[in-house]
């Protein structure tokens, strides 16, 4: 966190947020098992333990919320920093890059 909270600039501190605290955040959570049959034990489980990895069903799980009302701290630690620049402060494109396609939904999500 120290580190990213040191970047001077929006376009060097959003990459170092977006690669550890958050994708952190989601892959220490867990991720999705197989579409196998689950007895519902094991479902519940899944749903509320395993699913954070997948950008697709992530919002399904209570705890991504959480997680990204914690990154909006973040943020906003970052903008404390130097409140008067990074207040207005942002950069880049409002869209995915071409070389990183949205997963597709996958097979046993309705």
């Amino acid at each position: 966190m120290n580190k990213c909270l040191a970047k001077a600039t929006f376009a060097e501190a959003w990459p170092c947020i977006e690669a550890q605290p958050h994708g952190g955040g989601h892959g220490g959570v867990g991720g999705e098992v197989s579409g196998t049959q689950m007895k519902r034990e094991e479902c519940m489980r899944w749903l509320m333990n395993e699913q954070m990895v997948n950008p697709v069903s992530s919002p399904g799980d209570p705890l991504f919320y959480l997680h990204h009302t914690w990154l909006d701290k973040v943020w906003a630690d970052w903008q404390a920093r130097n409140k008067t620049q990074r207040i207005k402060e942002i950069g880049g494109t409002n869209v995915m890059p071409d070389n990183q396609p949205f997963p597709a939904r996958p097979s046993n999500i309705p």
